[in-house]
């Protein structure tokens, strides 16, 4: 355990870093967090996290993966608006988006997404 009472996880495996913002919070929790987000959010931040680990993920996969983890329901993943976001990307942030990627990622202790995300989400 760290200081802060988090436990220290390496930042080798992406699935890891996975469970950091999934395991900490309760359902209900994590939910209304992944609901705050806007579906633009919801993709720069997926498709940054698979992005930034080298791993290329098929757009409707990480769709139903984003659908998953928020909450968000959806009828068919290819006419979902998130993954009309994830067809769109890389795209360039706007700062207000990015003021709200930098908060999560800072409250998650995931600077290195953030900085990631902030050159543009380039992979």
């Amino acid at each position: 355990m760290s200081d802060t009472g988090h436990l220290a996880i390496s930042l080798q495996n992406p699935l890891e870093v996975i469970l950091r913002f999934v395991a900490p919070v309760s359902a209900p929790r994590a939910a209304a967090s992944a609901n705050a987000l806007t579906n633009a959010q919801l993709a720069m931040l997926g498709h940054g996290f698979f992005a930034m680990h080298n791993l290329q993920l098929d757009k409707a996969l990480l769709a139903r993966f984003l659908h998953l983890i928020s909450g968000k329901k959806y009828s068919n993943v290819h006419n979902s608006d998130v993954h009309r976001k994830l067809l769109q990307l890389p795209k360039e942030v706007t700062h207000c988006e990015l003021h709200r990627i930098q908060a999560l990622c800072q409250g998650y202790d995931l600077p290195e997404l953030y900085a990631f995300l902030a050159q543009g989400c380039k992979a």
